[in-house]
């Protein structure tokens, strides 16, 4: 598969008007160094700063944040091209209703709504917004000298309709492409000349994120020898069939390791051996649990290495080669929420990225298992760690909080719906109250260099295409009044920060 040259242009047309505005930036470009204490911090020029940020800054019009990956699915299946910002367009309006707002509040300029968010944002103490926000909200940042880091989306499609081929492939962040073939090679290339040339010399840009919450556990050997899920990806089902005839001596070897009854090194007959009369896989299977009979502590083993050895590794080299070809100046971010099931998965990663991008929504009071996820990382690593979502959601804003992290839809096990205390709060100023608690925790650790609430605006009520989302995250609301508490906690939070993080001292060392 490759990109169609209109998204090419399109994203091109966007990133292109991302160029330096009025604020005077300083010399050279963003980087991540430690002061003479071990404080992790951006760095650009003689300034350095945590960064505090704000995703998802868009107002729900033609520019879905990444290039058209995302808008094209929604665009095919709703029938129209005004699909661009999925996470602004509502699945059974079959529009999206900020949009129409703000195009009414601002007489058809999203200039100059981008350029009231980004004042409102620098007001609020924010420095930085995050992924997801359209390049018009990008320049905005820039001319109020504001920093942001852009999402790019090489291999996968996070969200994708639901029922369709690319659901069920894609289900759970599983790729969609072939990265083993010649194909990702030129489609990796064509979409970081659109999208990464235009911004290779903006010195407001912090670094590029590289793919959205992958799931790098779930590209096991059963996804790359499933009949359903990878029966194109021919290249990488021959690389996989090499991987096994290479680990093993002998196909009674590798029989005897799986419990199989595979006659040759094929395709054809470790699918079969994989995928018994009765057995359907999909992205979504549990990292332990495969078909009947098959010995998975081997398989699981077997496919470990894959992973590490083969596929994240190529990934990794045609990514960051693609990207390094068009820009050398900026940090490679990693994933938006990496998602990965191993050691040996973070250390590969660690020798690709300058930093690691956590997401983490859980309650403020569970700060000792954030912190050991923050200590696990920084150990293998000893990369700095960018808090890239959290948020939290109150009743009282009178979207539903159905779907989506911290909603009570979140929590419905076996159709039986119970809401958990502060998912979502009941008032506001209890949401208030959590986000500036955690974003205090998150500044006063020192490995830490940003937190980047979820996110500008609500979800819209009717859910988000295409997956429903409906929950209470924004700063401000769909009719673009902000939450005056959730605002002035956060402004509280904002301003502490550098002082907080300048005199953090713990050091958190993971027990597992």
């Amino acid at each position: 598969m490759g990109w169609p040259a209109a998204v090419w242009i399109a994203a091109a047309a966007l990133a292109g008007t991302a160029q330096l505005g009025a604020v005077a930036p300083p010399q050279g470009y963003v980087t991540v160094q430690q002061d003479a204490k071990g404080v992790w911090w951006f760095h650009h020029g003689t300034t350095k700063f945590f960064s505090t940020g704000v995703s998802n800054v868009n107002d729900g019009g033609p520019d879905d944040g990444a290039g058209g990956v995302l808008a094209r699915p929604c665009q095919q299946q709703e029938g129209t091209l005004l699909c661009g910002d999925t996470n602004n367009w509502d699945m059974n309006l079959h529009y999206s209703p900020y949009h129409n707002i703000t195009q009414a509040l601002f007489n058809g300029s999203e200039m100059a709504w981008a350029d009231d968010a980004v004042t409102r944002l620098r007001g609020w103490g924010f420095n930085s917004l995050g992924g997801y926000s359209s390049a018009i909200a990008e320049t905005a940042a820039g001319s109020h000298g504001l920093y942001y880091n852009h999402l790019l989306m090489f291999a996968t499609r996070f969200a994708m309709p639901e029922g369709t081929p690319l659901e069920q492939t894609t289900a759970g962040g599983c790729f969609a492409y072939d990265v083993f073939s010649s194909e990702f090679e030129v489609a990796a290339d064509g979409y970081a000349r659109a999208n990464i040339l235009p911004r290779a010399t903006d010195p407001w840009l912090l670094g590029w994120h590289f793919e959205k919450e992958v799931s790098w556990q779930k590209m096991d050997l059963r996804f790359w020898f499933s009949p359903t899920l990878a029966p194109e990806l021919v290249a990488g089902v021959a690389n996989a069939t090499e991987f096994l005839a290479s680990r093993y001596t002998s196909i009674d070897a590798l029989n005897r390791a799986w419990n199989c009854s595979a006659t040759a090194f094929t395709a054809s007959d470790i699918t079969a051996c994989i995928n018994p009369p009765g057995y359907v896989a999909d992205c979504g299977s549990e990292w332990n649990v495969g078909p009947p009979g098959l010995l998975m502590a081997a398989m699981t083993a077997d496919s470990q290495r894959f992973l590490v050895e083969r596929f994240a590794r190529r990934y990794f080299e045609v990514v960051t080669g693609a990207i390094r070809r068009y820009d050398r100046n900026h940090l490679l971010l990693g994933m938006r929420g990496g998602c990965f099931g191993s050691v040996a998965l973070l250390t590969l990663f660690s020798s690709y990225v300058d930093v690691y991008d956590l997401h983490h929504y859980g309650d403020v009071d569970d700060d000792g298992e954030l912190l050991q996820m923050y200590a696990q990382v920084h150990n293998v690593t000893g990369l700095p760690i960018l808090h890239g979502e959290y948020s939290y959601t109150a009743v009282d804003s009178g979207v539903p909080n159905l779907r989506g992290a911290r909603s009570c839809g979140a929590n419905d096990v076996g159709g039986q719906v119970g809401c958990r205390p502060g998912q979502p709060y009941v008032l506001q100023r209890d949401r208030a109250a959590a986000a500036e608690a955690q974003s205090r925790k998150i500044a006063a650790v020192p490995y830490l260099v940003g937190y980047h609430w979820w996110r500008w605006v609500d979800e819209t009520a009717g859910g988000r295409w295409p997956r429903g989302e409906n929950s209470n995250y924004g700063l401000v609301r769909v009719d673009n009044e902000a939450y005056p508490a959730l605002t002035a906690a956060m402004t509280r939070a904002n301003t502490a920060a550098p002082t907080l993080h300048g005199e953090s001292t713990q050091s958190v060392h993971y027990s597992g």
